[in-house]
């Protein structure tokens, strides 16, 4: 009577598990394992489509979104035992760090966007925005530590000396090599320090 009454068009629980069958693909031949499966799938989407949305249209998660086109587990979190390294490459890569382009963001009185210059280079009379591109591959303050790390990547992978600015990046942040992640992460971590020690110069003057 049930089945008759879902099929004539009332709802009740036969009606709500023949949609629910009907949303997550089941088959009546489907295992109590393949069920799970495809729930499983079926939210899974849902909620990575969600995650794709809502990082396309975030302004902060601009950079994150360039490089990040999916959601399985990101290696670093796992192959760096220092918690400064691994912090500190994950706030470049989330946009959680301390350069301009973040922090004229906050505050009373906020800092147009193009405005949001990198102070060593303005103080050497060079108006440069300070988003995770200059500081990645650009601002001249790190160009020797820069060097260094680009040296060791590219004896393993030589076709990177041919990236532009904004790809270089994108290849740097969506590498899975452990070797070239390492490098990487110290190569921030020692800018976050040296950008750091020289700023605090730069603002007393």
């Amino acid at each position: 009577m049930l089945v008759a009454d879902a099929d004539a068009g009332y709802s009740n629980w036969v009606s709500t598990a023949l949609s629910l069958t009907s949303l997550y693909k089941v088959n009546n031949s489907n295992n109590i394992s393949v069920i799970k499966q495809k729930v499983h799938q079926h939210f899974k989407f849902l909620i990575m489509d969600s995650l794709k949305v809502h990082i396309s249209q975030d302004k902060k998660l601009k950079t994150y979104a360039l490089f990040k086109n999916d959601f399985k587990f990101e290696p670093y979190l796992d192959i760096f035992s220092d918690f400064t390294i691994r912090s500190n490459f994950a706030k470049l890569r989330l946009s959680a760090h301390s350069l301009e382009i973040e922090k004229g963001r906050y505050g009373i009185k906020k800092t147009p966007r193009a405005e949001r210059y990198c102070l060593y280079c303005k103080s050497r009379n060079s108006y440069v925005l300070e988003d995770e591109v200059h500081f990645l591959v650009s601002c001249p303050l790190f160009t020797e530590e820069r060097q260094q790390m680009l040296n060791s990547i590219s004896a393993i992978f030589p076709s990177i000396v041919l990236l532009k600015e904004q790809n270089l990046l994108i290849w740097l942040m969506s590498q899975e090599d452990v070797h070239c992640l390492e490098i990487v992460a110290k190569y921030c971590n020692k800018a976050f320090n040296i950008r750091e020690r020289i700023l605090k110069t730069v603002c007393k003057n």
